[in-house]
């Protein structure tokens, strides 16, 4: 037996037993009856978590391997340290619980795709789903054990998840120093044990909350699961949606083309203002933003009618009655002088000639192709100019608001998460209606066509063939049309660039829903007021449900909400600002930077002053991850033989502040303090 310190929901330890691989079974109670449904057993499931490490640090050559790996059944905890204990105990475990083909366990692990690395080569695994090669959803291993990813269903990290559903036992915070090495035959202390307890221990709490409300057989592999569900059972209450569904069913060439045009969220900063510390900040965020437009806009529906020549001013004979979706080519496009937020995106566009970007937003190009549907095109007649501009590829179809029963069940999601928070007892329901909300989104914009991921002989995953459009639109279970999801987020950006538009030269940075600008005489948040005013009027009149009662007072999809004020702010482009709020903390947002060490750093090095292009973070929560495909062999570590196969190094570095060469010179032109020799 193992004694185990364990970290608990009071933010004390508490002792706990874990099991030899060897003797478990003398303490398990064997089952007598196992019922199933479908193959899977139902009164049990399990969890799983391996922990690395690496035989050398040299960057060059990352290596790593398992020394211990821990198995919770029925909430008690199995500790193995190694490949040959694993296959034994597997071994032991099917018999113990008599499993076949038809009588299958359930094991969650939290990010599958790093152990499924360690592991794949020691057992037999088929029947492999996956989102791309390291993107691991679920597999079976020895015909018996279904490997299911929790992190794709929760889409949570293991201590948030923990957190936000108030478990007993909690992740571990820094009690397993990852950066030591170790080996098979090294002893752990009882809090370094009790950390690989609640792995394991927590996570099986956590996965209890949802068999509340589901079984092993329904619950769903990914978050998004679970609003499509929801959704698809409210949306087949009515019939005619299906023919609807099979009504807008796209060609090979309209997906291509749609898919082409798809884009998320507008994020961004006032090229003007980049570089520059600015006091005296207001945020205001959209309330549910891609919810909202989902209630209160009109999407494609039907056939798509092709045009094969049309003049560019036509369009507008369109654009008021029908979606339209078509190839532009412009020439000499140039971004306005008022246009502190560039609208159109590099990655976006092809057959380019002399062009001048900042931050991957175009500015300036003798000529550009992109493609646009009509709400991205409107938005660029309003901030560029150009001379010319040619029109192919160019289609239309009629628009109607999406299905009732689909916009009733969006609000229901919202209702509950609205009435449901802060109420005690209620935390795993209000966390689920949370999840489904956003999860909307996500639920829109899955690929019609993509690619199906199995395993080869060789233990390596492929890319093998592709879905048809054909067998989707053929399918009981879907029931959403791409085009939707394309539209959710052109119509969220529309609505963002609205806001851009009041703010004007007071705009400082966006991102996807909020705006943060300066406002001094409160002149902006007074037309922030007049424009959710516009929204309300605008639903009523066209008799769209976009609020709920709650406590007496309406609750508002769509509208602008004051998300935050900061005393100093300073951005560096999309995805990198930091602030100081009305507390006095500093605050840091950067992709691929972990907002708590980034805030340290700053607060140890001089403030916001030091958050500039070429600040190093040593230690900045970012790594990188080395995958390594060997057959399983032996290697020596410290004169230990230890067993391994292919394997995942994932080791910290270091985050450099920069920017782009484009904005680099942008920002010399408006004077970031960069001298010329």
């Amino acid at each position: 037996m193992y004694k185990c310190s364990c970290l608990t929901k009071n933010d004390t330890y508490v002792d706990e037993i874990a099991y030899n691989v060897n003797e478990w079974d003398l303490y398990l109670k064997q089952p007598e009856i196992i019922e199933t449904e479908k193959n899977y057993i139902t009164n049990h499931f399990a969890t799983f978590d391996i922990e690395t490490t690496t035989i050398n640090d040299n960057i060059n050559t990352p290596y790593a391997y398992m020394y211990q790996w821990q198995f919770c059944i029925d909430n008690t905890v199995i500790f193995g340290k190694t490949f040959n204990d694993l296959t034994n105990f597997f071994e032991r475990f099917i018999d113990f619980f008599h499993l076949d083909k038809k009588h299958k366990i359930v094991v969650y692990v939290h990010n599958l795709s790093f152990e499924f690395q360690f592991i794949k080569h020691f057992f037999n695994i088929t029947k492999l789903f996956a989102r791309n090669k390291h993107s691991i959803v679920s597999f079976i291993l020895n015909d018996v054990f279904e490997f299911r990813c929790s992190y794709c269903l929760t889409n949570q990290r293991l201590q948030q998840l923990c957190i936000n559903n108030n478990t007993y036992h909690r992740k571990g915070r820094g009690d397993l120093d990852y950066r030591q090495k170790r080996t098979p035959k090294t002893e752990l202390t009882p809090i370094e044990y009790g950390y690989c307890y609640n792995d394991v221990r927590a996570l099986h709490e956590r996965i209890e909350y949802y068999l509340k409300n589901d079984s092993l057989k329904s619950i769903p592999k990914t978050s998004t699961g679970f609003v499509r569900r929801d959704c698809r059972e409210r949306v087949q209450e009515n019939k005619y949606n299906k023919k609807l569904f099979r009504k807008n069913q796209l060609t090979e060439q309209e997906y291509k083309l749609l898919k082409e045009r798809y884009r998320g969220g507008n994020t961004h900063a006032n090229r003007y203002m980049t570089g520059f510390i600015i006091d005296d900040v207001t945020s205001y965020d959209i309330s549910s933003s891609y919810p909202f437009v989902m209630l209160s806009e009109k999407y494609p529906t039907g056939k798509y009618i092709h045009i094969d020549n049309i003049y560019f001013k036509r369009r507008y004979k369109y654009s008021q009655k029908f979606c339209t979706c078509a190839t532009y080519t412009f020439y000499n496009i140039d971004s306005k002088d008022n246009n502190y937020i560039p609208y159109i995106p590099f990655s976006k566009c092809y057959d380019l000639d002399n062009f001048t970007i900042y931050n991957g937003r175009i500015l300036k190009r003798d000529k550009l192709t992109i493609t646009l549907l009509d709400v991205d095109l409107e938005i660029i007649l309003d901030t560029y100019t150009f001379e010319k501009v040619e029109v192919s590829n160019f289609m239309y179809c009629w628009k109607i608001f999406l299905p009732l029963e689909l916009r009733q069940e969006i609000l229901k999601y919202y209702e509950n998460k609205t009435k449901l928070k802060n109420v005690e007892g209620e935390e795993y329901n209000y966390m689920l209606s949370k999840q489904k909300l956003n999860g909307i989104y996500g639920m829109c914009v899955t690929d019609i066509i993509h690619d199906i991921i199995t395993l080869l002989d060789d233990k390596t995953l492929d890319d093998t063939e592709q879905t048809t459009i054909d067998e989707y639109y053929n399918n009981f279970n879907n029931f959403l049309s791409y085009q939707w999801g394309v539209y959710v987020s052109a119509y969220a950006r529309r609505n963002l660039q609205r806001a851009i538009k009041i703010c004007d030269d007071s705009i400082i940075y966006v991102d996807t829903d909020s705006v943060k600008f300066i406002d001094y005489d409160g002149t902006v948040e007074n037309k922030i007021k007049e424009l959710n005013q516009k929204i309300i009027d605008n639903c009523k009149k066209q008799n769209i449900i976009h609020s709920i009662d709650y406590n007496g007072k309406k609750r508002y999809l769509g509208i602008f909400e004051h998300d935050g004020h900061y005393k100093q702010f300073i951005t560096l482009g999309a995805k990198k600002y930091r602030y100081i709020d009305d507390n006095n903390e500093i605050k840091v947002t950067v992709a691929g930077l972990s907002k708590v060490k980034g805030a340290e750093y700053l607060k140890n090095h001089n403030g916001l002053e030091s958050f500039e292009i070429g600040t190093i973070f040593n230690d900045s929560g970012r790594t990188r991850a080395y995958y390594n495909e060997d057959k399983p062999h032996y290697i020596t570590v410290d004169g230990e033989k230890i067993e391994t196969a292919s394997n995942i190094r994932i080791i910290d570095v270091p985050y450099t502040l920069g920017v782009t060469t484009t904005m680099l010179e942008i920002l010399e032109n408006i004077g970031m303090g960069i001298e010329n020799e």
